[in-house]
């Protein structure tokens, strides 16, 4: 075996560029990040429009309230060919649910909380609104 160091590079996969190095004397590992962050950021990368405009709809996303994204989410299917009849009528029923519900067992929460429970409504009333709260989201009746 020689031990001639032996020239190497490293070749962005998308436009061709490449970085030359020298086997056991360059800083190889310091080079591949360079490459790495060259080929994330490549303008021939056909992945780098996919990823800003993912990175686009996360952030709109995040400022959605899940009502809205639920919404925009079926509308979504619909356009790609999903069976519209249903969809957002069945979302809308399970964000209804979800709202019930969560009014529900808040009012158990506030009731069982209440420093002056004892001038509240019974609490048998907010039992039965949890429960059929909870009926409905199973899909049952209360």
């Amino acid at each position: 075996m020689s031990d001639t160091p032996k020239n190497r590079s490293i070749v962005c996969c998308f436009c061709g560029d490449f970085w030359s190095y020298v086997e056991g004397v360059s800083d190889r590992d310091a080079l591949i990040k360079i490459a790495s962050e060259h080929e994330a950021t490549c303008a021939s990368n056909p992945y780098t429009t996919k990823i800003e405009q993912l990175e686009r709809e996360l952030a709109e996303a995040r400022s959605m309230t899940e009502g809205q994204w639920l919404l925009k989410v079926a509308a979504r299917l619909v356009t790609a060919g999903c069976k519209s009849d249903g969809i957002v009528d069945a979302m809308d029923e399970l964000i209804q649910q979800r709202d019930s519900l969560a009014e529900a067992a808040q009012a158990v929460v506030d009731r069982w909380d209440a420093p002056t429970w004892k001038d509240l409504e019974p609490t048998a009333k907010f039992m039965n609104a949890l429960r059929k709260a909870i009926a409905a989201a199973k899909g049952g009746e209360a």
